[in-house]
């Protein structure tokens, strides 16, 4: 297992998980029952370093 840092990163990786549109806004309209990610996984994601487990 590796452990990447990101904290130099945080910003990036915000842009990124942003950038999924239909998982982070309104964006899929006709099932209201669709999944949007909730404020605190973002900010798990965002905020954890990155794990690299190879295969």
């Amino acid at each position: 297992m590796l452990r990447f840092t990101t904290a130099d990163y945080r910003f990036i990786k915000a842009r990124a998980i942003a950038a999924h549109g239909s998982q982070m806004t309104g964006l899929i309209e006709d099932d209201p029952e669709g999944f949007r990610m909730p404020c605190d996984l973002v900010q798990h994601f965002v905020e954890t370093d990155e794990i690299f487990i190879p295969a």
